[in-house]
């Protein structure tokens, strides 16, 4: 056991014990060989297999540091949590990196003892990637949202903004140096309204502010996309909402600060349909449904594809205004309304299309879009026996 010093610049998110953290810690064995499939690959030791605290740095190679040593050092911090708290793995500070590493991605793990690795940020992010440009350190492919990066000459320190792994689990961290992978939309940046995403499909929305998303929420996301015509190659694209009438409790108007007003459904509500679609799942998973057949859905070989909710469905027909909806604009395929499923998705029709908003224990809200006008929203939702066969468009956030 060894008394640490905490010096580094802490990262955002939690409510933390900030100060300058003297503790004691028994774990951080960074060990082992990583093999690099790149074309800047080759085999890197985190100190020799020798162990190393949270706290203290670690000098390394990597593939562009042409044999001079960079230091690593892995970041933790204690979060009080009702009284008991627990050490989070808070981020990684890297420095003495050469200027031979210009230009080239670092990438980020951190694996438990069993060499699985872990989600460390962004509730679900297993890999931090920070791009060298020119020598100014920036958040790369991956990492746009839920963490931040403090830049200097030579170093850098990436910090967890909602940390997500135990420090206590953490058994290797592992450095990577890589060929750069551009920003652009299908890579999860800078994309537009109407670009084709990462996962192949259209891009329908795009916030200048993070909003809520993922399995529970506590993700940040910009973007929806939603999957193009012919999404499920030769299997069906329709299914019944549940195959009985029974409550799941994701009411349409009662959570998410959603409301009624077919003008007005709330932009609080975008990205929580994943939450939606899980609770559906959970309570009848029968092929035949609308949330199994939309998780199934890979495009782009991802899987956090769901069923959209109201608030999702609301964007497709409708121009944003920063982040007022605009109402009175049609999805019609023509125009400039081309950007949203119209004419570019293709294959939209007048059909009714299955949400996952909830409407009543035995109806669920459906959406008519294409070449309809706002006002077939009665309400914001054409309620429809769960029972019944839709159409259903998978989106993801990201």
């Amino acid at each position: 056991m060894s008394i640490l010093d905490f010096n580094e610049t802490p990262s955002r998110g939690k409510a933390t014990s900030r100060k300058s953290l003297k503790m004691v810690l028994g774990i951080g064995v960074i060990s082992g060989a990583f093999a690099l499939s790149s074309t800047l690959a080759s085999n890197i030791a985190l100190n020799d297999g020798g162990n190393v605290e949270f706290g203290q740095g670690v000098a390394q190679t990597t593939a562009c540091s042409d044999g001079q040593s960079l230091i690593v050092t892995p970041l933790s911090s204690f979060t009080n949590s009702e009284g008991e708290g627990s050490f989070d793995f808070t981020g990684v500070t890297v420095s003495d990196i050469p200027e031979s590493c210009e230009g080239v991605d670092f990438k980020i793990s951190a694996y438990n003892t069993s060499g699985d690795a872990l989600a460390i940020f962004n509730e679900d992010s297993t890999v931090a990637t920070i791009w060298n440009d020119g020598g100014t350190f920036k958040l790369g492919v991956g990492s746009l949202d839920g963490a931040s990066i403090i830049s200097d000459t030579g170093v850098f320190t990436f910090s967890f903004t909602s940390p997500v792994a135990l420090a206590t689990n953490v058994s290797r961290v592992t450095l990577q140096s890589s060929a750069h992978t551009p920003l652009t939309c299908a890579t999860g940046f800078g994309c537009e309204v109407g670009d084709i995403g990462p996962g192949g499909g259209f891009i329908t929305f795009v916030s200048s502010t993070p909003f809520n998303c993922g399995q529970t929420g506590t993700k940040t996301c910009r973007h929806l996309e939603i999957a193009p015509n012919g999404w499920n190659g030769s299997g069906s694209e329709t299914a019944s909402w549940a195959t009985f009438n029974t409550q799941f409790n994701i009411l349409f108007g009662n959570a998410g600060g959603l409301s009624n007003d077919k003008d007005n459904i709330s932009l609080a509500a975008i990205g929580r349909g994943y939450q939606n679609t899980l609770v559906m799942f959970a309570n009848d998973n029968s092929t035949e449904t609308a949330a199994v057949t939309a998780r199934a859905y890979r495009g782009g070989g991802l899987s956090d594809w769901y069923l959209p909710n109201m608030a999702e469905v609301n964007q497709l027909c409708q121009w944003t205004n920063g982040n007022n909806l605009v109402a009175g604009q049609l999805c019609n395929g023509t125009g400039a309304n081309n950007a949203r499923w119209g004419a570019q998705s293709g294959g939209i029709t007048g059909d009714f299309y299955w949400t996952s908003s909830e409407d009543f224990f035995n109806t669920a809200c459906t959406a008519r879009i294409a070449a309809l006008a706002v006002d077939d929203f009665p309400n914001g939702c054409v309620r429809n026996d769960k029972n019944r066969v839709y159409k259903i468009r998978p989106v993801r956030a990201f």
